[in-house]
Formats: structure tokens, C-alpha cells, sequence
């Protein structure tokens, strides 16, 4: 892969083993990816970005897939009041990729 996810970095970062894995764009779900890959849910991590306040930058959240993001209690757990999942455009910028697609992790 040419362009590296931010995600890939910090793994990197923090001496993690992990796998890269493209699905079809057909899928939705994370837990369709991990079926696909045939690994379990609780070991392929989704990445999401959580917008914040005007003017703050997003939040990039690994999760994994069988999870899913309380804004809510994000929200609160960063001090703010809510926040709302990224367009696709703000994803691939704070990804820095032209990719529509998400990647997903799993421990190597």
C-alpha cells in the first residue's frame, strides 16, 4: 500500500503487529469484513472519526469491530457536549488517502 492511514502509523508507533485487510466496497459492516477475513470481530478494528467542536480538529477512534461508538459518552468523556461521526470527505483527510474504503486490523 503506497499511502499509509494514520492508524497504520501509531501501530507502527507503538511496535504493534498488525495485517492490513481491502474488502469490497460492498461492505458495510465491520463484522462482514472480519467474516470475510475469517478472523473474530473482537480481533479486527474498525477506524472511526468522531467530529468535534468548531474549530477543533476530529478525533480519530480505533474500536474494535464488533463494537460500536457511544457519541454520547465520548463526548462526555473528552469534555465536550456531542459529537458526530466524520463525512467520508473529513475521513479521508484525517486519513490522509484518496481511499473510500476504510482498513481494518487484526493482530498479526
Amino acid at each position: 500500500m503506497a499511502n499509509k492511514l494514520n492508524s497504520m502509523r501509531f501501530l507502527e508507533s507503538q511496535n504493534v503487529d498488525y495485517e492490513a485487510v481491502t474488502y469490497d466496497e460492498t461492505i458495510h459492516d465491520a463484522v462482514e469484513v472480519a467474516a470475510r477475513a475469517r478472523c473474530h470481530a473482537i480481533n479486527l478494528y474498525k477506524t472511526l472519526v468522531v467530529e468535534r467542536a468548531a474549530g477543533s480538529k476530529p478525533v480519530l477512534i480505533m474500536i474494535a469491530a464488533n463494537r460500536q461508538l457511544d457519541l454520547k459518552r465520548f463526548a462526555a468523556a473528552i469534555g465536550e457536549k456531542k459529537g458526530e461521526h466524520g463525512s467520508a470527505r473529513r475521513c479521508r483527510k484525517a486519513n490522509r488517502t484518496e481511499s473510500r474504503r476504510n482498513w481494518g486490523w487484526h493482530g498479526a
